[in-house]
């Protein structure tokens, strides 16, 4: 009995470490969208791709230097995730007008190497955004050579 249970035990270990891919083909075909620099775009690739409900369209990276997914431990079954930051967009394909809005510029998703599916927290994919905006924003409203008054007393 154990003679015919090694075998079998072995086959099912390397089929699910084949299985294993970072990153996962289904994964990049639902969630990458290489050509998305807007919401408009990602909506276009989720109609395009099939997806349903609230799904999560990831744009491109500012650099294309591979690797581009790693794994996050040192399992076959640990998650995979985004090497570089990308935009994430947020898609509601369920409404009576499909929409996306943008999460975040510099975004990080997860996902499991062996069904593609990304990482879920209530019910939605778990995108972590790095995104410093009062930072990169800082200068926006601190032009003080330039007026900004209407010549009304109410904006002034």
């Amino acid at each position: 009995m154990t003679s015919i249970l090694s075998p079998l035990l072995i086959t099912v270990l390397f089929g699910v470490g084949l299985a294993a891919q970072c990153p996962h083909p289904d994964f990049i075909q639902k969630n990458i969208c290489n050509n998305c620099h807007s919401r408009h775009q990602a909506v276009n690739f989720a109609k395009t791709a099939g997806l349903r409900g609230m799904v999560t369209v990831l744009g491109p990276p500012p650099e294309s230097f591979p690797p581009l997914f790693r794994q996050v431990g040192p399992n076959e079954s640990d998650f995979c995730v985004n090497r570089q930051p990308r935009a994430a967009y947020r898609c509601n394909m369920d409404a009576k007008r499909a929409y996306c809005f943008r999460l975040g510029v510099s975004c990080y998703i997860w996902h499991d190497p062996v069904t593609g599916i990304p990482h879920k927290t209530l019910r939605l994919a778990t995108v972590n955004c790095q995104d410093n905006f009062t930072w990169s924003r800082q200068h926006l409203l601190e032009d003080f050579d330039t007026d900004r008054s209407s010549g009304s007393p109410r904006y002034d």
